[in-house]
């Protein structure tokens, strides 16, 4: 830490704990992490992702419930932990009592003030995997801080408060929780995301854009199903593997040997692979095929873990599947991300550079020499106000999903109901995921305000949430009503990106799209 973050650092905990004697230790706990989180920020976005959960059951949630609205508490994700009970309450009038008066003021201050900011969301907690199951509760309370320890680093003067915290966990009725993403199932004081993606897409034999849509050869299929199977045995094996180096939380991964594999780019398999849009992976019995060999690799996902995990005499993996949001993975190859829908057809991808043109037109000294490159050729490009002496370069963009000859049949997050995209997590809990060894799928359904209001919010939310273990519910509006300067993903309408290709003089790049190239592979060629 920087020497200079000490002190504002110092002064913030000292200001909080002039008012210790009235603040619970659950939230001073909070916001000691929350100002130490501060100190690692990166051009103001948060470096230092955390998860915050609290009982519905608690006497004072409602406080952790405002305490992002109230308290500026922006760094880390905040939760609340329900379970079936709740739901019932929140679902059934015919309820009455203390406890169904609470949870029902419980849901309802959560979900106004997640409809501002988006938090807090609901985690099932009786749903995930060691609460489920109990596994949770043998885990042991050490006194000598073996909890936090490796080779290299050991808790000393800590080893107390560790163990008091282990012991607190085994009366809570919520012992274990997930990781900020929501996709692994971690013990309260704490354990690892060890997690990796597989890309059945890319396990094609053939150029995927040269296949016809459900129409693979058999010996094609054999090829590539096979594939797909050995990346994920090799997946799990790599990451069990990862498990047996030396960590920090090293007692708790011997205890669990947790991992998560998920796939990733989900809807160009399901298209190319089987010949199966979004709306027909919703209809269990025509998307069989698809459902039954996800069924498949999650079977062939555990059994090679608890082979392997035998083979190397260490604990069978409490978790095994997942998905996880594979932002980053998926951007590599262009895929939708994790369980993701495509966020958008066609779009610009705003690139930021150094330099900006004078009033005569010619650009500062010092300016990169790709910005006035870039315009020479063509590329939109803009100077920004809120970053001063920034401009930014405007790359048209199209998904591979956009590529594989899909047409109109791509559905992208916005167009599908929220109910819909319920539909689809329940759907991958079940053949994916599993009721065993299992993990969550990370998913973030966004609602947009312009067709829904604060009552619809709340009956959406009521009426789904139960039956998926977690999904985190993001109000939001489209992106033109954000209110940015500018956004990394701007999307744009068929016919503007047209225009702007049209302008675009460079076929070195990979970025330019040739638009009649991919209006042909919709099946709609101009003449």
């Amino acid at each position: 830490m920087p020497l200079g973050a000490v002190h504002p650092i110092t002064e913030e905990i000292r200001v909080d704990a002039a008012r210790a004697g009235a603040m619970p230790l659950w939230e001073q706990a909070l916001r000691v992490d929350h100002y130490l989180s501060v100190e690692v920020q990166v051009g103001g976005a948060r470096r230092a992702a955390r998860m915050a959960t609290k009982s519905w059951r608690d006497t004072d949630v409602l406080c952790f419930i405002r305490a992002k609205e109230e308290g500026g508490l922006w760094t880390a994700n905040h939760s609340v932990m329900v379970d079936a009970e709740f739901w019932d309450y929140v679902n059934d009038p015919a309820k009455t009592g203390p406890l169904a008066d609470h949870a029902r003021m419980v849901f309802a201050e959560a979900t106004r003030c997640a409809w501002v900011n988006g938090e807090p969301g609901f985690i099932n907690g009786d749903q995930l995997e060691d609460n489920r199951t109990g596994s949770a509760r043998l885990k042991q309370v050490h006194a000598d801080g073996r909890d936090f320890r490796s080779h290299r680093y050991q808790a000393t003067e800590g080893a107390a408060l560790l163990a008091d915290l282990a012991q607190r966990a085994t009366s809570a009725h919520f012992p274990v929780t997930t990781n900020p993403c929501g996709e692994i199932t971690l013990h309260v004081t704490g354990g690892y995301c060890v997690i990796g993606d597989f890309a059945p897409l890319l396990a094609c034999p053939v150029a995927p854009e040269e296949v016809m849509p459900g129409q693979v050869s058999a010996e094609t299929a054999d090829i590539w199903d096979a594939r797909v199977r050995d990346s994920v045995r090799l997946g799990v094996r790599f990451l069990l593997r990862a498990n047996r180096m030396d960590a920090l939380y090293g007692e708790e991964v011997r205890r669990t040997n947790r991992i998560g594999i998920g796939p990733t780019g989900l809807h160009e398999w399901a298209w190319v692979r089987f010949g199966l849009d979004f709306n027909d992976l919703l209809d269990e019995d025509r998307a069989a095929p698809f459902w039954n060999a996800v069924r498949e690799l999650s079977t062939i996902a555990k059994s090679e873990a608890n082979a392997y995990a035998h083979e190397t005499d260490t604990a069978q993996p409490v978790t095994v599947t997942t998905v996880k949001p594979a932002g980053t993975t998926s951007k590599l190859f262009g895929l939708t991300e994790g369980a993701h829908l495509p966020a958008r057809r066609q779009y610009l991808r705003w690139v930021q550079f150094k330099g900006v043109r004078r009033e005569d037109g010619t650009w500062e000294a010092g300016t990169d020499p790709l910005l006035p490159a870039y315009e020479h050729k063509g590329y939109p490009v803009r100077s920004l106000r809120s970053f001063p002496g920034m401009s930014i370069v405007g790359f048209p963009t199209v998904s591979r999903i956009q590529r594989l000859g899909m047409g109109e049949r791509v559905v992208t997050a916005p167009e599908a109901t929220p109910e819909q995209q319920y539909r689809w997590l329940e759907l991958l809990e079940k053949y994916w995921i599993g009721a065993e060894q299992s993990n969550q799928v990370s998913y973030t359904l966004k609602i947009y305000t312009d067709r829904h209001d604060l009552d619809g919010f709340r009956a959406m939310v009521a009426a789904n949430q139960p039956h998926v273990r977690c999904c985190a519910v993001l109000p939001s509006r489209p992106d033109s009503g954000l209110g940015y300067e500018y956004l990394p993903e701007e999307e744009v309408s068929a016919g503007k990106f047209a225009a702007i290709t049209a302008m675009i003089q460079d076929d070195e790049v990979r970025e330019v799209v040739d638009w009649a190239h991919l209006q042909c592979a919709s099946g709609v060629c101009p003449i």
